[in-house]
């Protein structure tokens, strides 16, 4: 699509003139699933989990279920590797099940809802990409050039696919550019400490998240930011706090609080978004946050002559 500015301008780009919403649908709600024994979920944790209970009976983890408990699973003492406490995790999500001889489990029912979907443009839209760290065999962090990081973007579309979800790092101008014109959808990560943050990454982290929505605010493709990811540094700051302050910076955008991390829990900001290796589970909505599996996989394909 090609748009005349009154400068006389063109702009080579369908996302042009883009909008990304929260767009309002009926959840056909969720079935429940009674307690089963040797079945376990693992992920999705509320914070704080496992708790203990005050003795060996399952039914006792489903009598602690809270308005933001989709499913739990119980632990039986002294099983496996397990202690002699009775353990209960509360989960918010509905994670796939697993054998486990040494845990129940059970799904709480949810009756039909108001949930909400990305929009763009105010049409509804399914996004599936991949998760690009960018590197390159000759300059690790560096492209060779220009064909290239436009090539690495039409790659997206060759496979039939229409979004990337650029991980931890912020790339060059062009990469962006090709992004706008090719009209692929990104979702922008902060970069992250990686381990060993303390109080004194805080000031750092917001410098950098600060210079990284300000300097990129201008290309369309960019629809959502992500402040944290699982849990390389979220545990230092005060959550809200940082969804409030990239909030403030850019109101126009989503934000996805913490991609497959604890602080995900939280249910802050715009995306609940999960992570499961190697298979997909399911994201639940809910009337504010759209459902989103932002890594999954972890498959490798191995070529002769492409490896470094």
């Amino acid at each position: 699509m090609t748009l005349t500015l009154d400068s006389g301008d063109e702009v080579l780009t369908y996302f042009g003139l883009r909008t990304f919403t929260l767009s309002s649908y009926l959840h056909p709600g969720i079935p429940g699933v009674p307690p089963q024994e040797n079945i376990d979920r693992g992920g999705g944790d509320l914070p704080n989990m496992p708790f203990k209970l005050s003795s060996a009976d399952p039914n006792l983890c489903w009598a602690n279920k809270t308005a933001e408990c989709l499913s739990w699973a119980y632990g039986k003492p002294n099983c496996g590797g397990d202690g002699a406490d009775a353990l209960c995790w509360l989960k918010s999500t509905v994670p796939n099940p697993s054998n486990n001889r040494c845990r129940w489990s059970g799904v709480e029912p949810q009756p039909p809802y108001t949930a909400v979907k990305p929009a763009l443009n105010n049409d509804r839209i399914f996004l599936a990409g991949w998760l690009d760290q960018s590197f390159w065999p000759d300059g690790i962090y560096t492209a060779p050039g220009d064909d290239a990081l436009k090539s690495d973007l039409q790659a997206v579309l060759d496979y039939g696919l229409n979004v990337v979800r650029l991980h931890q790092k912020v790339n060059p101008e062009r990469w962006y550019y090709w992004a706008d014109k090719l009209g692929i959808v990104i979702f922008q990560d902060a970069v992250q400490k990686y381990g060993g943050a303390t109080s004194a990454t805080v000031p750092y982290f917001t410098s950098d998240i600060t210079a990284m929505i300000e300097g990129k605010y201008n290309h369309p493709c960019i629809v959502q930011w992500t402040i944290f990811n699982e849990g390389d540094c979220w545990g230092v700051f005060n959550v809200s706090d940082m969804v409030d302050y990239v909030r403030s910076l850019d109101d126009t955008r989503l934000i996805d609080t913490d991609s497959g991390g604890g602080a995900n829990n939280y249910r802050l900001a715009d995306v609940f978004d999960i992570h499961d290796y190697p298979n997909p589970q399911q994201p639940i909505p809910s009337a504010t946050q759209y459902g989103m599996i932002g890594e999954y996989g972890g498959l490798g394909a191995f070529v002769s002559g492409k490896e470094w």
